[in-house]
């Protein structure tokens, strides 16, 4: 029973990290999608898309709240996952 029990956490645990790796990978679509970039290598011009678009949804302006908290976490997402990319190079070698 004890076996039984400690392959089916393994099991769970295997599928969680399954999930949890498409949840990010969706994310990092979806950021890239709302920021409008496809395989932009060049931070300062995901940071010039990032900037525009929090401006141009900016509530005084007449923009969107809500479009804007998206594209501020859109843009943190996406530098995350930039920051996550290269931390595993380094420690890859």
């Amino acid at each position: 029973m004890c076996i039984w029990l400690v392959c089916n956490i393994a099991v769970s645990q295997t599928a969680l990290q399954c999930a949890v790796s498409l949840c990010v990978f969706a994310c990092v679509q979806e950021a890239k999608q709302i920021l409008h970039i496809d395989n932009v290598a060049d931070i300062e011009t995901v940071k010039m898309k990032y900037e525009h678009l929090f401006e141009v949804n900016d509530k005084a302006k007449g923009g969107s709240f809500y479009l804007q908290s998206k594209v501020s976490r859109s843009f943190v997402i996406y530098c995350h996952s930039c920051l996550s990319c290269v931390s595993s190079r380094v420690k890859a070698g």
